[in-house]
């Protein structure tokens, strides 16, 4: 769930923490005063781009930072398998610093890039945006929607289709290679006949690139490294002046003298020894050295034409000499068609043929997958937006197939279609629904879906857009009940559903004064008990005058909603 969210100098908040409770926490205030800035500034820490200057006034920069606790194991583990931190009591903190400039994102206190904080985001959160609902028009939303529901059962089936697409693709690849006329065939021949003899000329040896640069880099050096071999013996062991051996001689000529008599200067005296020895070893070895790494002007002409050489044909061919060689195959292969044409072109329209008859195969699979969850999801629809106060709905996923249009995601055309009123045929959900109904309709998807996703944490920004009395109603009912499993957090302007709150937000602006200016301020705070009766009676009307008929009435209805929904939530 999401535990806390701290904003510091964005829009109009200078410095505000919330700390999220389980079940549905609502958020409500007067237009303007910062309720949306909330939900922006989440939107913001999960990657989303920060569009105009978000940066309070006066500031330097804004901060924004998410921790979230208790998650699941699933959750954690896919959270890892993506190679981000984990805190070590498993909560999870995402941070974005936003300046004039740049911005940086932050999971665990390590920079990420924002791709990685929106793919992080799909595993912490769902979020429906005020505007989402209109997404509903689109038929491309709905097969999503559709494939989100049935992705247990269709994951593995569309991963073949996939595949055997991706086989298709490449085998049409291939007959247009081959379907040419001679004059295309022979400037293609000779040109695959060049590149292969270029690369054949160089008999290119896998990890030769790694050898040759360890070695230029040695030559490179050579006068460096005999100096310093050279300084190593001369002050190891050598014929004149004084050394390091000379020196470790003579203190071992002082202590073998009296090392019959002190077992320490006899202990010293055996490692003197060992060091001589090494000493000698060392002039050795650095002899040695010399002699086999002298400097050779030729060879080191010929490491330099060599490296020169496999680095024309990387940036002609591939980065690396695996490449190259993988290039090379796909040469051959290619050569080997063009100088047999006609049997090239026969095998390449047999292998279309059998690779689209494979892919037809999954797309008639993946079909078959989708249409039964269309029912399952057309049946579930009904049942819940008749819970949304569509009492007599009509709701079905229609799911054609099209084999003209085979692609990666098999030849189905998804579209969502709706009856409202009784006796009125289905048409489809892009001609029926208005706003209102819309935001049901999603609410009810969202509703669905969210059984089949690990996120543990729901947010809805006003998902109450166009609806009212009974209907509202229906709508905090269902918003109670799935808090019931999960955390939900809503911007909501209903009174009705803003009773059904487990955790109630109030957020308010504040205008602090001075000589010389003055500042406006978002405040955020729990609200609860009486105080909580008061903002409901404000959102069913109240004037602010106690004594007003209509701010009575708009208090008693509030205190009616309060009761109603405990006994909803039982």
């Amino acid at each position: 769930m999401l535990y806390s969210l701290y904003i510091k100098n964005l829009a109009l908040i200078d410095e505000e923490e919330i700390t999220f409770a389980d079940g549905l926490n609502i958020l409500t205030g007067e237009t303007g005063a910062g309720k949306s800035v909330v939900i922006g500034s989440i939107t913001l820490a999960l990657g989303d781009a920060a569009k105009g200057n978000v940066i309070r006034e006066g500031a330097e920069y804004a901060l924004i930072t998410l921790t979230f606790s208790n998650l699941n194991e699933q959750t954690l583990q896919k959270i890892r398998e993506m190679e981000l931190a984990v805190e070590p009591d498993d909560s999870v903190i995402l941070e974005r610093r936003i300046t004039k400039s740049r911005s940086v994102a932050k999971v665990g206190g390590e920079t990420v890039s924002l791709k990685q904080m929106r793919e992080l985001a799909k595993e912490l959160i769902q979020i429906h945006g005020q505007n989402d609902h209109q997404s509903l028009l689109q038929k491309k939303e709905q097969a999503k929607l559709l494939d989100a529901y049935a992705s247990e059962a269709l994951s593995e089936v569309l991963a073949r289709m996939q595949e055997s697409y991706a086989a298709y693709k490449e085998a049409l690849r291939v007959l247009s290679e081959c379907d040419i006329d001679d004059a295309t065939r022979k400037r293609e021949a000779d040109l695959a006949q060049y590149e292969l003899d270029e690369i054949n000329e160089a008999s290119l040896v896998t990890g030769e690139d790694t050898t040759l640069e360890e070695r230029y880099r040695k030559m490179s050096n050579a006068e460096k490294i005999t100096e310093a071999l050279a300084l190593a013996k001369a002050l190891s062991v050598s014929d004149g002046g004084e050394t390091a051996s000379d020196m470790v001689v003579r203190a071992l000529k002082e202590l073998n003298a009296v090392r019959a008599f002190d077992e320490t200067a006899s202990s010293i005296a055996d490692s003197l020894g060992d060091v001589d020895a090494l000493l000698q070893e060392i002039s050795h070895t650095a002899s040695r050295a010399m002699e086999e790494d002298a400097y050779d002007p030729a060879q080191f002409m010929q490491v330099t034409e060599r490296l020169n050489l496999i680095n024309r044909l990387k940036d002609k061919y591939g980065g690396t000499i695996e490449k190259i060689l993988s290039y090379k195959e796909e040469k051959e292969e290619q050569l080997s068609r063009l100088n047999d044409l006609d049997n090239a072109l026969r095998v390449a329209k047999e292998r279309v043929e059998k690779t689209r008859k494979e892919a037809l195969s999954s797309a008639h699979a993946v079909h078959e997958v989708r249409s039964a969850y269309a029912k399952k999801l057309s049946e579930q629809m009904r049942e819940v937006l008749s819970e949304l106060n569509f009492l007599e709905n009509g709701f079905e996923v229609r799911v054609v197939a099209e084999e003209e249009v085979l692609n990666a995601n098999g030849f189905d055309d998804v579209e969502f279609f709706i009856s409202l009123n009784p006796g009125e045929p289905l048409k489809p959900l892009t001609q029926v629904a208005s706003g209102g109904e819309l935001s049901r309709i999603m609410l009810a998807l969202k509703t669905l879906l969210a059984d089949r996703t690990e996120s543990q944490t729901m947010i809805f920004d006003e998902v109450d857009a166009g609806i009212s009395g009974v209907t509202a109603w229906k709508v905090a009912e269902r918003l109670g009940a799935l808090s019931k499993d999960r955390q939900l957090i809503c911007i909501t302007h209903l009174a009705q559903i803003a009773a059904m709150a487990d955790t109630h937000f109030f957020i308010d602006k504040e205008v602090v004064r001075t000589d010389e200016n003055a500042r406006t301020f978002s405040r955020i705070r729990i609200i609860e008990e009486e105080e909580r009766v008061k903002e409901l009676a404000r959102i069913l009307g109240d004037t602010g005058d106690e004594n007003a008929e209509v701010s009575r009435a708009a208090y008693e209805n509030a205190l009616r909603l309060c009761e109603e929904a405990k006994r909803l939530k039982g």
